[in-house]
């Protein structure tokens, strides 16, 4: 019985080690898949940019409440619609996907409300 009992914590140790090792494994091609993402994302920024072009984000959704709405918005611009409303006027926001300090800190100021 005790050998039975020995064999079976040795299996539970072999498994845990097996399992730390996967995730271990995975943590690790994970980064570098994301390094690798990072660096494409960044070089086609950078040959867009010197032919004078610029990438923008489309967010439809943004300040919606309504969830169902929000959610068919955010469905249709990723099958690449742009959504406008009854006046043709763009529904949401567009960002720059690379924005310098003070692009990004005039996007910040146009949020801030004045409480009174």
């Amino acid at each position: 019985m005790n050998e039975i009992m020995q064999a079976a914590i040795y299996a539970m140790i072999g498994i845990m080690v097996w399992d730390l090792a996967k995730m271990a494994y995975r943590k690790l091609t994970a980064n570098r898949k994301q390094k690798a993402d990072d660096y494409a994302y960044n070089k086609h920024l950078d040959e867009i940019a010197a032919q004078g072009y610029s990438a923008h984000y489309y967010v439809p959704s943004i300040g919606l409440t309504n969830n169902e709405l929000r959610n068919s918005l955010d469905y249709l611009a990723s099958k690449g619609f742009i959504i406008t409303d009854s006046n043709e006027v763009l529904v949401g926001k567009v960002a720059k996907a690379r924005m310098d300090s003070t692009e990004l800190a005039e996007q910040r100021r146009a949020t801030f409300k004045i409480i009174k």
